[in-house]
Parts: C-alpha cells; structure tokens; sequence
C-alpha cells in the first residue's frame, strides 16, 4: 500500500530501476560463470584469440522455473533459480575501440555453449560442452522435484532436450510427416547446393514407406513402476530415429535406447 502512495510516475521509476537491477545481477552472473569456462571453450575452437559473449536466457530461466512450480503442490512455490547463459563466439575482437581479430565459421553454424549458474556461483555445463546429460541431472537434481505424472515428466524431457542439445536438437522432435518434411528441406537446404539438395530430398522422401509416415506422433510418456518412459521420433541428417529415454521419479534423465526407422545416403 505504501508503494502504490508514491503515484504513477514514482511507482514506474521504482519498478524500472527495480528491473534494471534485476537484468544488472543477471548479466554480471553470467559473466563471472563464462570466465570459468574459458579455457574449455577455446580449446574447442583450437584457437586463444576468439573473443566471447554470454548472453542470459531469461526463456530458459522460466521454464525451469515452471516445472518446479507445476511439480509442487505447495503455493507460494519455493524454487530453486537457475540463470542460464548463452556462449557465443564475436565475429570481431574489438579492443580500445578498434578491431584487433576476426572470427568466421566457414560451412558451419557459429558455435555455442550454454551454462546453468546457481546463485551460489556453482556452475552447470550444458549443450556444446561434454556430458551436458549429467549436468543436466545434477541440475534437475539440486531443485529436489518429485515428478508425479507422465505430463509433468514430458516436461522434463522437453527441458533436457534443449539445454542438453540446444534449440537444434528439440527442433529435430517431428510430430508428424509435415514436420518431418520441413526438418528434411532446412537440413538438405544448408548441405547441399539447390539444384542437388532438390534431387536428393525427392529421392529421400520417396524411399520412406507410408506406414513409418503414418507412425510418427507425439512425445508418448507413460508410468512405469518407479520411473516414467518417454518414446519420440527425431530427424537427423536423412536419418529417422526412434529414442526412449527415462525419467525418475526425482527428474533424472536417461537415454534408454535409440533406433534408425529409416536411413539414407547420398551416394
């Protein structure tokens, strides 16, 4: 009530310094978790020289935070806040305003990693760094969730499929054989010249049967006796594959098992 005394403009002023603060202890979080990995990321990239950006991700940041409110049954829900933190590469080092290197990527996407940073500074190397699967279940594990129902594990499995691979490797998840199709032609499309990437995908797309085209659906998640299983189809460089991987009853996830429905060569 005191708050609201002060009146619009006041009110408006408080907030948005309030936000600026909040944005303000976001990025210096970042920033001092992405010197911790420095050394890693440049030893990927072969090269002491490249100049880095950390940019948050508050969407991340509230996904994790949703499943922890929808794995509670208690209101106000108390969470555990995680930052997550983009590494990127700059295409120019800019030092006392003038550019001293640049970095290109030839026939490749830009390179990225990504973190989790508690508030207590621990740090959780994700998708581009190795083994981002334990991470992932060391992260899930240190908000102390119970997952009690299959829609609340697919949500955990939809989390680890961006932060363990990136947007990339959620985005290979089809649904049906119009999303398979579109997955097919941006992947094609990058790869190859036009004329070839024409001439492929047709014969791609013919080799694979009417049944497999029919088969394809959401994510299935089902009850097991002390876990969830979550069974999805995935397209990945000409391949179709079938994974199933599980959820425990405290979030962890494992890759239970992976099969190619369909393959395909270029040749």
């Amino acid at each position: 009530m005191k708050l609201l005394s002060l009146g619009p403009l006041l009110l408006a002023l408080y907030l948005q310094a309030g936000l600026s603060q909040a944005v303000e202890n976001v990025g210096a979080s970042c920033i001092d978790a992405s010197k911790n990995v420095e050394a890693i990321v440049h030893k990927d990239l072969d090269t002491k020289s490249a100049s880095l950006q950390v940019t948050p991700s508050p969407a991340l940041r509230e996904a994790f935070t949703a499943l922890q409110v929808s794995a509670s049954s208690v209101y106000p829900t108390a969470v555990r806040q995680i930052e997550f933190c983009e590494v990127t590469v700059s295409t120019f080092d800019v030092r006392d305003g003038h550019v001293a290197g640049t970095t290109l990527f030839v026939d490749r996407d830009p390179p990225k990693w990504l973190m989790g940073v508690a508030p207590d500074g621990r740090t959780f190397q994700l998708a581009g760094f190795s083994d981002p699967e334990e991470k992932f279940n060391e992260l899930i594990g240190a908000a102390g969730l119970e997952i009690k129902s299959p829609d609340l594990a697919s949500d955990v499995v939809d989390l680890y499929l961006r932060v363990t691979g990136g947007e990339d490797l959620r985005e290979s998840v089809v649904v049906d054989d119009l999303q398979l199709q579109s997955a097919a032609l941006t992947d094609f499309r990058r790869r190859y010249p036009l004329a070839q990437a024409r001439t492929l995908y047709a014969r791609w797309w013919a080799g694979i049967s009417p049944a497999l085209k029919k088969a394809l659906h959401r994510p299935k998640t089902t009850a097991e006796e002390n876990e969830f299983e979550t069974q999805f189809f995935r397209y990945q460089y000409g391949q179709v594959l079938e994974e199933t991987v599980t959820v425990s009853r405290h979030g962890a996830v494992m890759p239970r098992a992976t099969r190619a429905l369909y393959s395909f060569s270029a040749r």
